[in-house]
């Protein structure tokens, strides 16, 4: 499979790792808007190809995908820009910054008949999957599911700009695992409830949201930066 790969900041040296570790994987190609860094991030992992510019990338013929880890605010405009061009999308999470934008690279993805996945990875992590195989087997019925996640943009590496309105801070970057998780965990989802608090940015970066679903199953998210 020949993979082109859109941004190179850390999320895209985590792809390339896992990228490694599937024979069946080859990133041909990599795009960035600083073109000296991608250049050393070619050089890094020995990708042949180099481009400042995504839609350079996407005029390629001889890919089978392109995996987009670019900021949030993106996210939309590339996905459809490599749909329009007949490329499957390997997208980072989230899908998008609003329903919207999430309906309008649907609309792509369904037009020009290519796929689309999101990268919801932490649905395989073994924990998370023998948690699943418990519930699955009728002897843990589920009562509550709460997913809490205290860190900082220092603690995982993450560039300063994420913690800007236009990028949506925590909420976007970790908040996207925990709400498919309870997605995943909690069937029929009816009611939900949230609130959260500007503490040290301009972005929410402590909140908790409640969830239930049809069958009286409670779900929490709490996060803190």
């Amino acid at each position: 499979m020949n993979v082109g790969l859109v941004g190179c900041g850390r999320v895209s040296d985590i792809h390339m790792n896992a990228y490694k570790n599937i024979p069946e994987a080859n990133v041909i190609a990599i795009a960035d808007i600083n073109l000296d860094r991608a250049r050393a991030f070619a050089q890094k992992w020995r990708i042949p190809k180099v481009y400042d510019d995504a839609l350079k990338l996407f005029e390629m013929k001889n890919l089978d995908f392109v995996d987009i880890c670019t900021p949030i605010s993106t996210h939309a405009k590339l996905a459809c820009e490599a749909a329009k061009y007949g490329h499957n999308i390997f997208l980072e999470k989230p899908m998008a910054r609003s329903s919207k934008e999430c309906d309008q690279i649907i609309h792509e993805i369904s037009k020009n008949k290519v796929k689309l996945c999101i990268c919801h990875n932490q649905l395989f992590l073994p924990h998370v999957m023998y948690a699943q195989a418990m519930v699955n087997s009728g002897k843990f019925p589920l009562a509550c599911f709460k997913i809490s996640v205290r860190e900082s943009a220092e603690l995982i590496g993450a560039p300063n700009w994420i913690m800007t309105p236009e990028q949506g801070g925590p909420l976007w970057e970790t908040g996207p695992h925990a709400a498919y998780l309870q997605l995943h965990f909690l069937k029929n989802i009816e009611k939900v409830w949230g609130i959260g608090e500007k503490v040290e940015y301009p972005v929410y970066d402590h909140f908790m949201v409640m969830l239930s679903n049809t069958e009286k199953t409670i779900g929490i998210i709490e996060i803190s930066w």
